[in-house]
């Protein structure tokens, strides 16, 4: 079922990955393609200093403590230069903050672990049918693992 209304939050802070872009009860597989320290503009109008990763076919995500700590479990390694190109997953959890609960996007300190996608796969005809029908890479990615030659053949298929 698609929710077609817009949640207030996306209004106040729409540059970044929030609570309200991961539909309740879903988790995604996505893809960190840098990690830096950068400026962020707060609601109130002043920039303060944070950790920021870019993250493949969405908006990037400010890391807190919390989730850096689950990254460097789940990829086994402190090193933002570590966490480039791998995989993390991410879940809404009800957290207790500013004296009441709130959403908020937690990473999975367990690694992701996804099948390849190769012609062979079980899978391999309902993927190249979705992609068909407009499913993206990185929505495909969600479930295996996507090599650039194997998105070409999905993509080109006829």
């Amino acid at each position: 079922m698609t929710n077609n209304k817009t949640h207030w939050k996306k209004i106040s802070n729409p540059n970044y990955l929030g609570s309200w872009d991961i539909p309740p009860g879903s988790s995604y597989v996505v893809t960190i393609v840098s990690v830096s320290q950068e400026p962020v503009m707060g609601l109130d109008g002043k920039a303060e200093q944070c950790v920021v990763a870019k993250i493949s076919g969405h908006k990037p995500m400010i890391l807190n403590a919390t989730n850096k700590r689950a990254i460097t479990k789940a990829l086994g390694s402190p090193y933002i230069e570590d966490w480039e190109g791998k995989r993390i997953s991410l879940h809404i959890s009800k957290i207790k903050a500013f004296g009441e609960t709130v959403d908020a996007i937690r990473v999975s300190p367990s690694p992701v672990l996804l099948p390849s996608l190769v012609k062979t796969h079980e899978k391999w005809a309902a993927v190249l049918a979705a992609v068909a029908g407009g499913m993206a890479r990185k929505d495909v990615e969600t479930k295996f693992i996507v090599s650039d030659s194997i998105w070409e053949q999905l993509k080109n298929a006829k």
